[in-house]
């Protein structure tokens, strides 16, 4: 492993989230800031040594059990409870097995599909206007299409694109 900061591990470290303060960036993060298992200097080399031959599944995790290899997930034992949920615009299932269907369950947050719409603005119109109105009418008719080209078409065909 060249790197215990990355992935999951970077986020952890990077980002938190309160319900007071809503999303929470530590630009230079401390020991006492870090969330992850691999920035705890006690786990550190736990981790680095990962368990690849162990069956049924190579466990990297110190904490964990090791036996399911579809990764059980709830989300509503910490993101629920604080609202980071909510803040996402979560709509898609708030547990499940595996991350592929983590994955798919992310990209179904509205955040996601307004990221796309500001991505699409400042690639196809980066002089152009648009208000927080439109950028929510557009990422919503993306996420109602689940589809990116809705997202892309609605801002180059724009007024206020120039």
């Amino acid at each position: 492993m060249t790197s215990l900061n990355h992935g999951y591990s970077t986020v952890g470290d990077l980002w938190n989230f309160d319900a007071t303060n809503g999303l929470v960036y530590f630009a230079t993060p401390t020991t006492a800031t870090r969330k992850s298992l691999a920035s705890d200097p006690n786990k550190r080399s736990a981790n680095a040594t990962c368990n690849l031959t162990r069956t049924p599944t190579p466990v990297c995790n110190p904490d964990s059990s090791g036996t399911d290899p579809n990764q059980a997930w709830d989300l509503n034992i910490t993101w629920g409870a604080s609202g980071l949920l909510d803040k996402l615009g979560w709509s898609g299932p708030t547990n499940g097995q595996g991350l592929a269907a983590l994955g798919a369950a992310l990209g179904q947050a509205t955040i996601v599909y307004q990221n796309f719409t500001w991505r699409a603005i400042r690639e196809i119109c980066p002089t152009g206007t648009f208000s927080q109105a439109d950028i929510d009418r557009i990422a919503a008719a993306g996420k109602a299409a689940d589809d990116i080209r809705v997202i892309v078409a609605q801002v180059a065909s724009s007024s206020t694109c120039l």
